[in-house]
């Protein structure tokens, strides 16, 4: 059944996707699969593939944005829906952002998405619509601020921030939001930094969070891209610049010598200590060093010509 339900998808979107009837077989289609008409383990690819074809057909049409705002809270509420492929709910995401951008309806389930989901890690893409589809609405800022203060230092929080700053420019939850991040995430810190280097390049309180990254640890291999990243909002920023200088005269490891030596000469393309540490680390690894070493010695290079 689930074959031949694929092939129809197929079909009427390759003979006549113009035609009346396309888009109410597609909405049947997705109806009957989540009514388990249809052989258990293919009937979610049959509604991905009637979502990805809805996409193309079904611009501001009412009755498909209510059947996919349907399909996601099915989606949410299913017992079994760790066992749904990832796909399926995040085509019905985008197809929702492509066929009804700013829609009231579509935001505000959403929104209820983000309210009500009992797992935080499925609510990535329903965060990044809401960014792209929901700017200066009320309803979608408010419920992800709210997101950021309840769920801080969950990994979603970054791209919450993002999401809140495209709709609502200026945001001070989402900065602070970015700032938290900075300061205390091992894994998005450094997407942080950059994000907060092109909204708020001169901010005061970023660079005090990446400044008491480096003076809270001796660990050579936390604090280095602290030091780089803190070049980022003051380029001539002395306690990086020391810190760097003390990487390339202590660190036992080749590329941390080498990444302080090139974030120096970006600063002093004439810096000899630099220019000396990147030699000495590629003669330390041989005549053919890896492409970053290369690449580094290269762009200094360039710099000093």
């Amino acid at each position: 059944m689930c074959i031949r339900d694929r092939n129809i998808t197929d079909s009427l979107m390759q003979i006549d996707p113009d035609n009346p009837a396309v888009i109410p077989t597609l909405i049947k289609l997705i109806s009957a699969n989540i009514d388990g008409l249809s052989n258990r383990d293919d009937r979610w690819y049959t509604i991905r593939d009637a979502t990805i074809a809805l996409a193309k057909v079904g611009l501001g049409n009412k009755i498909v944005i209510n059947a996919l705002v349907q399909l996601i809270q099915i989606i949410e509420n299913t017992t079994d829906r760790f066992d749904i492929p990832w796909d399926v709910k995040v085509w019905a995401v985008k197809t929702l952002a492509i066929i009804a951008p700013e829609d009231e309806i579509v935001i505000n389930a959403l929104v209820e998405l983000i309210q009500t989901a009992p797992d935080r890690d499925d609510l990535l893409f329903v965060i990044v619509c809401l960014g792209e589809i929901a700017l200066g609405n009320q309803t979608a800022i408010a419920a992800l601020t709210e997101f950021l203060q309840v769920n801080q230092g969950y990994s979603t929080c970054f791209d919450a921030a993002k999401a809140l700053w495209r709709i609502d420019e200026g945001n001070t939850t989402a900065i602070a939001a970015l700032i938290q991040i900075v300061a205390l995430d091992e894994r998005f810190y450094s997407d942080a930094v950059d994000y907060l280097e092109g909204i708020a390049p001169k901010n005061r309180e970023a660079i005090s969070a990446l400044t008491e990254r480096i003076t809270a640890t001796n660990d050579y291999g936390c604090c280095d891209a602290a030091a780089v990243s803190l070049l980022k909002f003051e380029p001539y920023n002395e306690l990086a610049i020391s810190f760097l200088s003390q990487i390339i005269e202590s660190s036992d490891i080749a590329s941390h010598r080498q990444r302080a030596a090139y974030c120096l000469l970006k600063i002093d393309p004439n810096n000899q200590f630099a220019i000396d540490t990147l030699f000495a680390v590629i003669e330390y690894l041989g005549q053919s060093p890896p492409y970053s070493c290369l690449l580094y010695t290269s762009d200094a290079a360039d710099e000093r010509s």
